[in-house]
C-alpha cells in the first residue's frame, strides 16, 4: 500500500512539531534552509525547493510513524493499493472513505495537521476511522455505498441513517474493546446516543450490554445494520429479549412515523421557523401531538 501525504499537511505538521522545545536544533536547520531559498530567482524553482524542504523534514522528523504504525495494526488495509492523507481545517471534518482509483482500490484519511503530530490524539481519533475502512474492505461485511434506505419520508430516513451510524460505531467499539482498545469516554458517549436513538428500557439497557459481551455485531452484515436501524424490534427478538412488540412499550411519532420511548419535552417551544417548515411537510401537526427528540433535533438544523 502507498502513503501519500498532502504536501499542504506536512507542510503544516513540520511547522507544528518545529514549535516542541526538544525540537530547538532542527528547527534551526530547517529555518536556517528555509531562508536560504528565498534567494532563488526562478519562481517555480522556489516553489518546488520548498516542497522537497518540507518532504525532507517531515521525513527526518519521522511525522509518519504513528499512523504507519496504526496501519500496521490492521492487517485488511493491506488490501488498499493507496492511501491518501489530506489535510483538513476542522476536527469535525476528519474522517476516512473509500472510492475505486486507478491504482486499485484507494482510500482518503483527513486529518488536521493538529491530530497528525499528537500521537496520542492520532490514536484516538483515527484507530476507529481506520476499522471503518477495514470493514469496508471486508467481504463479509457486504458494504455497499449505494445502499438504498427504507424510510418513507426524509425523517425516516435520517433516522435510519443515524441508527445504522451508531451501530456501526458499536461494532468498532466492541472489537476494539477485546482488543484492549476501548475507552471510558467513548463508551459513556455511545451509551448516550444508544438512548437517545433506541430507548431507555431494560430490554435495550441488556442489548446494549450484551453488545459488548458477545460477538453478536460483529457477525452482522451492512444489510443487517440497516434493517435493524429500520426495525428495532426485530432486533430484540433476534436477540431472544422479547417479542418486539410495541418496540418496548413506545408509540409511533406523528412527524417521523417510527416508534420512540424518547419525546421532546416541549413541542410547544419549536421555533417559529422550525413549526413552519414542519406545517409546510405536516399540515395536520400540531404540537399537542409531540414528536420524538430525533425529529426535535433534525427541525432544529435545517429551520436554522
Amino acid at each position: 500500500m502507498d502513503v501519500c501525504f498532502d504536501p499542504r499537511l506536512m507542510e503544516e505538521a513540520v511547522f507544528l512539531a518545529l514549535r516542541e522545545p526538544h525540537r530547538q536544533c532542527e528547527a534551526r536547520r530547517y529555518h536556517a534552509s528555509r531562508e536560504r531559498l528565498y534567494a532563488l530567482e526562478d519562481m517555480e524553482k522556489r516553489e518546488r525547493s520548498f516542497q522537497e524542504l518540507h518532504v525532507h523534514a517531515f521525513g527526518e522528523l519521522k511525522l509518519e510513524h504513528p499512523l504507519a504504525a496504526l496501519l500496521n495494526e490492521i492487517p485488511v488495509l493491506r488490501r488498499l493499493g493507496r492511501l491518501n492523507v489530506q489535510a483538513v481545517g476542522l476536527h469535525k471534518e476528519e474522517g476516512a472513505d473509500l472510492y475505486d482509483g486507478a491504482q486499485g482500490v484507494t482510500a482518503l484519511l483527513k486529518l488536521c495537521p493538529e491530530t497528525l503530530v499528537a500521537p496520542d490524539k492520532l490514536v484516538r481519533r483515527m484507530r476507529p476511522e481506520l476499522e471503518h475502512l477495514a470493514d469496508m474492505l471486508d467481504p463479509g461485511f457486504q458494504y455497499d455505498p449505494q445502499y438504498e434506505l427504507a424510510g418513507q419520508t426524509s425523517a425516516q430516513e435520517n433516522l435510519i441513517r443515524d441508527r445504522f451510524a451508531l451501530l456501526w460505531d458499536l461494532r468498532i467499539e466492541a472489537r476494539l474493546a477485546v482488543r484492549g482498545h476501548a475507552t471510558e469516554p467513548s463508551h459513556f458517549r455511545l451509551r448516550q446516543r444508544f438512548e437517545k436513538l433506541f430507548g431507555r428500557s431494560s430490554a435495550w439497557s441488556e442489548t446494549f450490554a450484551r453488545i459488548f459481551d458477545g460477538n453478536d455485531l460483529q457477525r452482522r452484515t451492512q444489510g443487517d445494520l440497516f434493517h435493524f436501524a429500520h426495525e428495532p424490534g426485530a432486533w430484540l427478538r433476534n436477540l431472544g429479549l422479547g417479542d418486539g412488540a410495541g418496540f418496548s412499550n413506545s408509540r409511533p411519532c406523528p412527524v417521523c412515523g417510527f416508534p420512540s420511548t424518547v419525546w421532546a419535552p416541549n413541542p410547544e417551544r419549536l421555533s417559529h421557523g422550525a413549526q413552519e417548515y414542519l406545517r409546510t411537510r405536516l399540515p395536520q401537526w400540531s404540537p399537542e401531538q409531540g414528536l420524538c427528540e430525533q425529529c426535535e433535533e433534525m427541525l432544529t438544523v435545517v429551520a436554522r
